[in-house]
């Protein structure tokens, strides 16, 4: 969701990124990206990794974070003059993620983006069913009916690499391999997650489903007319609007589905 805010920050300077090591592959290309893991920053109590950490930060002209550790502020404090940014919005500021990233940076871009090696759309859709949290999860049987209601529409499953699923699926550790994946799809069905945000960034067909643990307002993924985000109890519902955008490309839509609510075709994008 930061990604608007990133380029904007990196536009006018020779860039060095600090990611999560599954991150590191899918922005190396735009990007000079390092993996925390080998920063020294996971080993503050370590004064070698001190040392390192302390040599590198040196060599910048500037630094910018959105780490929010502790350890890390404190360690830097005296050291280093950084522009530390807030990773979430402040408590009653009703702001989207990608806007509160972009507002604090100055940028007016608001929807990420990202480019990828490309392969041919198939006739397909995809489904992730799973999170970074099952409290974000919608049932394994809620996504069987969706993709049997689907038929004769074939659809593929993806999972990561720890995430159980009995049945056949796709694992792609790589997240840059997964997003050229993700391109080949017409449609992409999955839950509040990085992949399902992973995809609308790609411009993938999105339909975006939410629990009541999370605030939709403010996590939903943002595109070009070409995400819906909903919060469903009917899997004949998210079937239907599946089918419909599907077929006819149209008619994404976003917000809160009453329970029993028949599907009609309306307009609603984001």
């Amino acid at each position: 969701m930061c990604l608007p805010a990133m380029r904007h920050l990196a536009k006018d300077y020779e860039t060095e990124v600090w990611l999560p090591p599954p991150v590191v592959p899918l922005l190396s290309k735009e990007f000079k990206t390092v993996a925390l893991t080998g920063t020294g920053i996971y080993s503050l109590q370590n004064p070698e990794a001190q040392r390192s950490l302390i040599h590198r930060l040196a060599s910048f002209d500037s630094i910018i974070s959105w780490y929010n550790n502790e350890a890390f502020i404190k360690f830097c404090f005296g050291k280093f003059d950084i522009t530390r940014f807030e990773p979430l919005p402040l408590v009653g500021v009703p702001m989207h993620m990608s806007d509160w990233f972009s507002w604090q940076t100055g940028c007016t871009e608001r929807i990420p983006t990202l480019e990828v090696a490309r392969l041919p759309v198939r006739d397909v859709v995809l489904i992730h069913p799973f999170s970074g949290s099952y409290v974000k999860n919608y049932s394994m049987e809620f996504f069987e009916t969706v993709a049997a209601g689907l038929n004769p529409i074939p659809c593929e499953w993806v999972a990561g690499p720890e995430q159980p699923i009995e049945r056949d699926v796709i694992r792609i550790e790589n997240l840059y391999e997964l997003a050229v994946y993700l391109t080949s799809v017409k449609l992409y069905i999955g839950n509040d997650s990085g992949i399902t945000h992973l995809a609308a960034a790609l411009g993938v067909p999105v339909i975006a489903l939410f629990t009541n643990s999370s605030n939709m307002a403010q996590w939903m993924p943002k595109g070009r007319g070409h995400v819906s985000a909903i919060r469903t109890s009917s899997s004949n519902y998210v079937t239907a609007l599946a089918r419909e955008i599907f077929e006819n490309g149209a008619n994404y839509r976003s917000g809160d589905i009453p329970s029993g609510s028949d599907y009609q075709a309306q307009s609603n994008a984001c």
